[in-house]
């Protein structure tokens, strides 16, 4: 147009007719006028499945109609998921958002649109519940929390919650034939580490873990992991981390109903059933299973066996309220469990042999309420019973005419717990959220019943109040303090802090830091075990204290969604100092009781990197975690490292329609702590060992039937070298060669079939 103007001046001055070039400029002028855009047109971008505006998508418009060639407009849309446009006409439009599939498309723009992006269940943005005011995106969360969803649950193949997490990295799951499957995370286990389903504390500890392998997933929807200490929202137990398992509320359609058989070489056999039904009053959801494991075998034609005959049954039930505002739902569970320790036979002879039973039954009841109110402010009630009893059963039997009797009283036990929980809290956030509140109460009353606990029965109250504010005095940072008070009726409860901190950087690059204080109370076995017979004086101690901790956490994110797939990267580091660890140490000749004397700090890391894409998701993450135990001994008072890879790959054909995913974990060398005969902290060193599994889906008529065929462990690992300090042992076993890690290799064939 200037140029055009300034011939035409030209022109002018030299007082000639100059008419080609007139013409000429006069049409350039034209089609430059064209090009202008003849209005603002308004695009909006919603949800498909929710209807709720998408905002922070990149939208890229190419105008087709100008005759000088293609132009290019890019947006971002805004908060209410809009953005404008200049002109209309005939275009090509590119719309990309994390989460969602991206939008292609030419569109004669005349006027406003609204545009409806699918998620992708791939790079969706997880929404997370735990230890949040409300469910939220895990990018808005000021915890780092780790999810794993549907998908990578039955990519894995996974039957319980041990299944979930041992090719996790980050984590070590351990082995024990009679108490099961137990889990450490940052260096420390067992009763540091809680575990809930849909926010209700799972009971039943032995030897401080709960065993992974009673926890089903049948109905489980994702698996929520916070590391590092959550006790400001859930009290005792929580140091190393919390694992929440979220559960379905039902069906969204009327009738719902699916059928899993899982089939294992080496002899399991699992049968899980799932019935839904949905209308204007609610959603109802039944579920149902029994897994039965034949055991193997310690050596062929041997009645004993090194990985324990195991039968489970289960049985849960839901209803959930349809209303939006409001949330009610009630949930029961039952669980019945029996292993099999089968005696060698007795010498000289061999017609006889000591069988014993382990015998555990679990009932868990909660009601749930959760009510959104208007500007911004929310009630959450949990009102829950958990009953949970373990009983030993002994027999002597008769190897010809297979007869069983009973052995004396000293050689059956029964042990008791049960527990109700209470909690409330109420939220208020802010229309832009720069403020958010949360404060409630929780009560745990719990109490035991059994043989070896003193005067037969003992109970145990906590009444604690917490407190949480989150502030924004940027846009993009979060401040969040917080602070749990408990009265307790056998122990001082400390004062629990926390400090939480939330910087994005930019929509892709986010950073966390935190500081929290964790506590473990002691349990009832701790304080008020009373286990005395002809080999063993083992008593509690009601003077415990809790065991209280400092932790330090550090991680950055980055996720950029690149134009066909997602690029991720984290990074974390952690420091933890526990002290007043209680341990189980000789106080006299023949006595053994819990006393707080112990001291133990983890350092450590975890780097991640992957790639995803509608087919395509590969994941590598590597980690180290050092472990020092404060004895006194200089040799011994120093950190030890395991290193850790694992590699997670999961690819679909696009032709075909088959899933492979390939799941990989190193576990480096670990060093372990025991007991010697005196007393003393001896240090002892597990092997290094490598794990892969392989598996290959596909789902078949209209994708209501899946079936999986794929390898657990193939590269044969079974026990791991145990090399250990002369005498190292504890007062319940001596120092062992090697530790169990797998039954071997496996091949198994998973069908599903899903009715909808």
């Amino acid at each position: 147009m200037v140029t055009a103007i300034m011939r035409l001046r030209l022109c002018v001055n030299q007082r000639g007719t100059c008419f080609r070039s007139i013409l000429f400029n006069l049409l350039l002028f034209c089609l430059f006028v064209l090009q202008l855009p003849a209005q603002e047109l308004r695009i909006s971008l919603k949800d498909s499945s929710e209807a709720r505006p998408i905002s922070g998508a990149r939208v890229s418009v190419r105008y087709l109609d100008t005759e000088v060639g293609d132009t290019l407009y890019a947006a971002v849309s805004k908060a209410d998921g809009s953005l404008v446009v200049p002109g209309g006409g005939r275009v090509s439009i590119l719309v990309q958002s994390l989460g969602y599939h991206n939008y292609r498309d030419t569109l004669d723009l005349a006027g406003d649109i609204t545009l409806y992006l699918r998620p992708n269940s791939i790079l969706m943005g997880e929404v997370v519940a735990t230890a949040q005011h409300r469910p939220q995106e895990a990018r808005n969360s000021l915890h780092k929390v780790r999810v794993l969803d549907k998908q990578k649950l039955r990519g894995l193949a996974a039957q319980n919650l041990q299944d979930a997490l041992r090719l996790e990295g980050g984590m070590q799951i351990s082995q024990d034939p009679l108490l099961g499957s137990g889990l450490s995370i940052q260096g420390m286990s067992g009763e540091n580490i809680k575990i809930l389903i849909d926010g209700v504390p799972v009971i039943g500890r032995l030897d401080g873990n709960i065993d992974l392998g009673q926890l089903s997933l049948v109905n489980v929807e994702r698996i929520e992991i916070v590391e590092g200490p959550l006790s400001v929202e859930f009290g005792s137990d929580a140091l190393a981390g919390v694992v929440n398992l979220i559960t379905a509320d039902g069906p969204q359609t009327q009738v719902n109903a699916s059928l899993d058989s899982y089939l294992e070489s080496v002899g399991n056999y699992d049968v899980d059933a799932r019935l839904g039904y949905a209308n204007e009053y609610g959603r109802i959801v039944a579920t149902g299973g029994r897994h039965l494991f034949d055991g193997v075998e310690r050596q062929p034609g041997s009645r004993t066996h090194s990985w324990k005959p195991r039968e489970q049954y289960f049985a849960g039930w839901r209803y959930a309220t349809p209303w939006q505002q409001t949330k009610l739902r009630y949930k029961g569970d039952y669980y019945s469990d029996k292993i099999m320790n089968r005696g060698t036979p007795r010498a000289p002879y061999g017609e006889s042999a000591f069988d014993e039973f382990y015998l555990t039954s679990r009932l868990d009841n909660s009601i749930e309420f959760r009510s959104s109110l208007d500007s911004g402010h929310g009630l959450t009630g949990t009102l829950a019973y958990s009953r949970y009893r373990r009983e030993k059963q002994t027999y002597i039997k008769d190897l010809i005419t297979l007869s069983e009797q009973a052995t004396g009283p000293a050689d059956q036990d029964t042990t008791r717990f049960s527990s109700w929980l209470i909690r409330a809290a109420y939220s208020y956030a802010q229309p832009d959220e720069l403020l958010i509140l949360r404060a409630g109460i929780d009560i745990n009353l719990e109490d035991s019943e059994g043989g070896r606990i003193e005067s037969g029965s003992q109970e145990i109250n906590d009444y604690a109040a917490f407190g949480q504010l989150q502030y924004r005095p940027l846009p993009d940072l979060a401040i969040q303090p917080g602070l749990r008070y408990t009265y307790n009726d056998r122990y001082d409860a400390p004062l629990i802090p926390s400090l939480h901190v939330k910087y994005d950087l930019s929509r892709s690059f986010q950073v966390r830091g935190s500081y929290a204080r964790g506590f473990r109370s002691p349990s009832l076995k701790e304080l008020f075990l009373f286990f005395v017979d002809i080999n063993h004086n083992i008593r509690g101690n009601p003077d415990l204290k809790a065991e209280q901790s400092h932790n330090y956490m550090l991680a950055v994110d980055f996720k950029e969604l690149a134009a066909t797939g997602l690029w991720q990267a984290e990074a974390q580091m952690f420091f933890n100092d526990v002290s007043d660890r209680i341990l189980l140490l000789q106080r006299e000749s023949d006595l053994y009781s819990y006393i707080n004397v112990g001291e133990f700090r983890s350092i450590g890391g975890r780097i991640k990197g992957g790639w995803h894409n509608e087919n395509l998701s590969v994941v590598l993450t590597l980690a180290n975690t050092g472990r020092k135990f404060i004895s006194g001994n200089a040799a011994l008072d120093k950190y030890s490292f395991t290193p850790e890879l694992s590699l997670s790959n999961e690819w679909e054909s696009p032709f075909f329609g088959i899933k492979s995913t390939l799941n990989y974990k190193y576990s480096g060398q670990t060093n372990q702590f025991t007991l010697n005969d005196d007393g003393e902290v001896v240090e002892g060193h597990v092997e290094d060992y490598h794990v892969l599994d392989l598996a290959f889906a596909r789902s078949i008529l209209d994708e209501t039937l899946r079936i999986q065929i794929g390898a657990k462990n193939l590269l044969d690992v079974s026990n791991i070298s145990l090399s250990s300090g002369a005498g190292a042992g504890d007062v319940h076993s001596s120092a062992a060669r090697s530790i169990p890690i797998a039954w071997g290799r496996s091949i198994y064939l998973n069908m599903s079939y899903s009715l909808k």
